[in-house]
């Protein structure tokens, strides 16, 4: 699984223009990007260890999994997305499902399946609103 807000090396060209952006000379450019991602990479597994730490608990407890929007976009990497209310509910309903049957790794072990499924799905939702609304 890719690390949301994490970017590959850039081709040469790239790269001097990044570091001219940046203001730094091109010999740091890897220096720069290995930090860059670092931050990121930090980030998401903190983000994972508290969800990790939700799931357990909640199933500790025999409560039902509840994840909020905001983790849900997150953990799919997809938080600048603009999902219309049904494509939300869909997310959520399919990502509490999953967590509630696979635990955590399997998910990150699936999440490129997984999304490519949630596309398609609201492709064919987008699809039909569009057909009843015309």
């Amino acid at each position: 699984m890719r690390v949301p807000g994490t970017i590959e090396k850039h081709d040469p060209e790239h790269q001097a223009h990044v570091c001219r952006f940046l203001g730094i000379p091109l010999h740091e450019y890897e220096d720069w990007l290995a930090c860059y991602n670092i931050i990121h990479w930090r980030r998401f597994n903190n983000f994972l260890m508290e969800l990790r730490d939700k799931i357990e608990e909640c199933k500790r407890n025999k409560d039902q999994l509840c994840l909020t929007l905001n983790e849900t976009l997150r953990l799919y990497g997809i938080e600048d997305r603009i999902l219309n209310p049904i494509q939300e509910e869909h997310l959520l309903e399919l990502t509490n499902r999953i967590l509630d049957e696979h635990d955590l790794n399997w998910f990150l072990e699936n999440h490129e399946r997984i999304i490519e499924e949630l596309e398609e799905t609201f492709e064919k939702q987008n699809y039909e609103q569009h057909q009843g609304s015309a």
